[in-house]
């Protein structure tokens, strides 16, 4: 059986990394709004009539269209809503929430 100071080490180093990781989470969110920003400079400034960035000889980057083909989930929905319940499966999950 544990001590009550080893429960209360354990709730103390819990906060702490509970705490750690709310502030990691908004350094990266600030950081992606950042990069975010910064990404829509570029596409709206250089890359505007540019495809290509090379400085000093080297191809540092590029912006060019590319093409995705995609699932479209939502329009198969509609148009065979029984065939897309019939491949639906229920998936259990743990979410980490902070509150």
């Amino acid at each position: 059986m544990q001590s009550n100071t080893e429960d209360l080490s354990a709730l103390n180093h819990t906060y702490y990394q509970v705490e750690q990781y709310r502030d990691l989470d908004r350094q990266i969110k600030a950081l992606t709004a950042q990069k975010e920003a910064i990404g829509k400079e570029l596409k709206c400034g250089f890359f505007l009539h540019h495809t290509d960035f090379i400085f000093e000889g080297r191809l540092i980057a590029t912006y060019r269209p590319s093409i995705t083909i995609r699932f479209n989930q939502a329009r198969f929905k509609a148009d065979m809503l029984e065939l897309f319940e019939s491949y639906q499966e229920a998936v259990e999950e743990k979410r980490f929430l902070l509150k």
